[in-house]
């Protein structure tokens, strides 16, 4: 097969975000900003419904890990019917693998039947990884949505034991999209944009659209990344994000 050169300037650019924060802070209301047609793979049941009447949006209901090979291979197929992909999200998909993969026999943890062996862990994490790196394959812009947890911050050492030797609780916690084991520290080098969403509203005030936050100011406080660090992101904080709001931060300005 002969090598594939490109011109950078020339070749069009595309979307690989996961945003990630707790339920009902917008992840799923930003898809109604994605070029159509979009083809919307709900992951959690009712999930779509933030999206009934909104124009130009398929769903697949999410059943099984291999749903999600499926989803790419009608993607392959029917390419010029689709601009942008959602998975609605990372978190449910490796639930669900992580429950597949310790019901088999070869895979089966003894001790419990709801994790699987250290083998096991191995082939959920590339799975994953996988699952992320072939659906940037396809000329569509990507989305990808997960839940958020806090954990220790792993760069902050941990305090020393007490004077009975009893193992102190951590002195820094970070915000990170709630997948498990290595994955949720390698998603950072599998996508081209990580941001946190969450809601701001003063006490009293009902949430609407215009208090859903999408946040690329990673700190010591979340995990958030921007690829594209040449030109940076400003703001680093969107309110009511939308995809076109975005653009113009994430690439290249065209030549004049």
């Amino acid at each position: 097969m002969p090598l594939k050169i490109v011109n950078l300037d020339e070749r069009p650019w595309f979307l690989r975000m996961l945003g990630y924060g707790d339920s009902g802070v917008g992840k799923t209301y930003f898809v109604k900003s994605l070029p159509k047609p979009v083809l919307y793979v709900e992951c959690d049941l009712g999930g779509a419904d933030t999206l009934r009447g909104e124009p130009g949006i398929v769903v697949v209901e999410f059943e099984q890990f291999g749903t999600i090979a499926e989803v790419f291979t009608y993607l392959k197929q029917h390419i010029e019917e689709f601009k942008s992909v959602a998975i609605d999200g990372l978190s449910s998909i490796q639930g669900a693998l992580i429950w597949e993969t310790a019901q088999d026999p070869n895979r089966k943890n003894p001790q419990s039947e709801y994790v699987p062996t250290q083998t096991g862990w191995g082939d959920v994490l590339g799975r994953m990884r996988r699952l992320v790196k072939v659906f940037h394959t396809l000329p569509l812009h990507i989305y990808y949505t997960a839940l958020e947890e806090l954990i220790p911050d792993p760069s902050v050492p941990p305090p020393p034991p007490d004077e009975k030797g009893k193992p102190q609780q951590p002195t820094a916690w970070k915000l990170y999209p709630k997948l498990q084991g290595a994955f949720q520290k390698t998603i950072g080098g599998d996508v081209s944009e990580i941001g946190r969403m969450y809601i701001q509203t003063y006490p009293g005030e009902v949430a609407k659209p215009s208090n859903y936050k999408l946040s690329f100011a990673g700190s010591s406080q979340f995990q958030s990344k921007v690829r594209n660090k040449e030109i940076g992101i400003e703001p680093k904080v969107y309110s009511n994000p939308k995809f076109e709001d975005l653009v113009p931060h994430l690439i290249r300005k065209e030549k004049e």
